[in-house]
């Protein structure tokens, strides 16, 4: 789970309630399997921080990557252009080389 504090979990009320347990469950009951989660994530990360963050989250060797990013990019008023292009569009996130995001059908 890479991004900001929405990502790292910040004003949960209980753990299992964060974004990445839900996500982690939500995969794990779906594969039948265990899943790990790592969360690099951080409160008040910008995009700009997406580079230490797949670092971090490559040296585990995931298959799977979630990235909810963007709110601390607009209310530091950062270049929307440079934001976009520390995130990438399917090719790079954060300068490492990375497959199109899902367009698939979103659980409901």
């Amino acid at each position: 789970m890479l991004g900001d504090s929405f990502a790292a979990g910040y004003g949960a009320a209980r753990p299992h309630e964060t974004a990445g347990n839900l996500v982690a469950g939500s995969l794990s009951r779906q594969a039948g399997r265990r899943v790990l989660l790592h969360r690099p994530a951080f409160a008040s990360a910008m995009s700009s921080d997406l580079v230490h963050q797949v670092d971090a989250a490559l040296r585990h060797a995931p298959d799977v990557a979630v990235i909810y990013i963007g709110y601390n990019d607009v209310t530091h008023f950062a270049p929307l252009k440079q934001a976009a292009r520390e995130v990438g569009g399917g090719g790079t996130v954060a300068g490492r080389r990375v497959p199109a995001p899902s367009r698939g059908p979103v659980p409901t």
